[in-house]
């Protein structure tokens, strides 16, 4: 009876011990998965930032193409990538292709309004007041955090994750590949610790 309730606990203890283990091993795959979510999903919220751009040069009568304000933004983002170890190549690749898909968004959204009039929802004085001052900043400061979030990522870039996390309307499949590869491209240099 003794040696019984000993197996019977043994394993148990056993069976608990195993499942601590994976667990344990588990997290750093889950931090991984984490901290991609994260990053894909900063990069949606940019890309969700385009209809109220898109509406205040519908509003203003704004051309989409600003090519000043996109030097600006490859220059701010090739100085951050740099200062952490991102070649400036990669990273001009990869935010020509994200100011590429914005302005097809907004030249989507144009197109909707211009064919079926400014939805409703977005005649509200709340987006009345809309302004690139506010909006810009925020995407400045988005586009610091991909960076550096791209520059702690050292592992290969899930697609599968990487499209449900993109869910912003008017990107189809074939943007999010081309982003995805865009993406995939940046190797951040490793340093190796003393």
């Amino acid at each position: 009876m003794i040696l019984m309730t000993f197996r019977y606990y043994s394993m148990r203890l056993h069976a608990l011990l195993c499942l601590s283990v994976f667990a344990l091993l588990s997290l750093p795959a889950l931090a991984d998965t984490d901290e991609n979510a994260e990053l894909y999903a900063n990069m949606n919220t940019r890309l969700s930032y385009m209809q109220q751009v898109a509406l205040y040069k519908w509003q203003h009568q704004l051309p989409i193409e600003d090519l000043a304000r996109e030097k600006i933004v490859l220059a701010q983002s090739v100085t951050a990538a740099e200062s952490l170890g991102i070649t400036s190549v990669a990273i001009t690749d990869f935010f020509q292709v994200q100011i590429e898909l914005a302005k097809k968004i907004q030249r989507q959204y144009h197109q909707q309004w211009r064919e079926h009039g400014l939805p409703q929802t977005l005649q509200t004085k709340q987006n009345t007041k809309l302004s690139l001052d506010k909006i810009r900043p925020a995407l400045t400061t988005l586009g610091q955090t991909i960076i550096e979030q791209i520059a702690e990522h050292q592992d290969q870039h899930d697609f599968s994750v990487f499209n449900l996390a993109i869910d912003t309307p008017l990107v189809s499949i074939e943007d999010k590949a081309v982003l995805f590869r865009s993406l995939s491209l940046i190797k951040p240099k490793v340093y190796l610790s003393t």
